[in-house]
């Protein structure tokens, strides 16, 4: 199963897209490959999620 997430940020202090704001950082945080294969509980699932941004040339916020 595959499972698409669409994030707008825009209620984060700073404006979208410019370097170094509170939101540029938390959307630095939220990109990349997670994983819960290594959890060592049987009652877990392993998901697999794969956040990056998406139209960067939007100035409205930033979209992941």
């Amino acid at each position: 199963m595959t499972i698409v997430a669409l994030v707008l940020m825009g209620a984060v202090e700073g404006r979208a897209g410019e370097p170094g704001t509170d939101l540029e950082i938390l959307s630095g945080w939220m990109q990349g490959s997670f994983s819960s294969a290594a959890e060592a509980d049987p009652d877990f699932f392993h998901i697999v999620l794969h956040m990056k941004r998406i139209w960067s040339d939007r100035e409205d916020g930033i979209w992941l």
